[in-house]
């Protein structure tokens, strides 16, 4: 007996799986292959899977810890987040970020993973010996508020410590898809540094 059953795949593809009662295996053939294939087989074959195109599905991005969150995966993830920006490396940091990832910083609006490379490389060209803390303020299922504060020296070297409060929503891959950030700077000297 043969059973012809239509099922969606994640990527939008559509597999048709002819199963058979007696036996459980499946092997997967391509369109062409199966249609020559399916009018000769007899009816105790294995199960086929015949699939509209070969091909695996795109690797989807995630990053742990994932939405909903809890009060522990939200101090995980602000760690995370303090752990990454102090690497000062751009592209690692990007990685965080949905490939669409909307920011406001400062006055600056960036939009997308290149926008954030390029601009966090702007950034520690003219904020020098950069040094940051984050601060858990509170979250929701996939929003986490944070507040930091971070030093570094201009390229005069003069110093200063901002001051700030950054919002953040996740998507369900655990990937920062929008990011809000209020920043102010004050003037310190060099002896009142908090952060070597």
């Amino acid at each position: 007996m043969r059973i012809l059953t239509q099922t969606p795949q994640a990527a939008g593809r559509l597999a048709e799986t002819v199963a058979t009662a007696q036996n459980g295996s499946t092997n997967t053939l391509t369109n062409d292959q199966a249609k020559a294939g399916l009018q000769n087989a007899p009816c105790n074959t294995s199960a086929i899977a015949v699939t509209e195109n070969a091909q695996q599905p795109p690797q989807v991005e995630k990053k742990y810890p994932l939405p909903p969150f809890t009060l522990e995966t939200a101090l995980q993830k602000v760690q995370l987040a303090e752990d990454a920006w102090n690497s000062q490396n751009p592209e690692k940091i990007s990685r965080a970020y949905t490939i669409d990832s909307e920011w406001r910083n400062r006055d600056k609006f960036v939009n997308g993973r290149a926008d954030i490379i390029k601009f966090l490389a702007d950034k520690w060209k003219k904020e020098l010996n950069y040094k940051l803390k984050k601060e858990y303020w509170a979250h929701t299922d996939n929003r986490i508020a944070v507040r930091f504060e971070y030093e570094y020296m201009d390229q005069d070297g003069k110093w200063f410590r901002a001051y700030g409060n950054e919002n953040w929503e996740f998507d369900e891959n655990g990937l920062m898809k929008k990011r809000y950030a209020s920043i102010n700077d004050l003037p310190i000297k060099e002896g009142e540094r908090k952060f070597n």
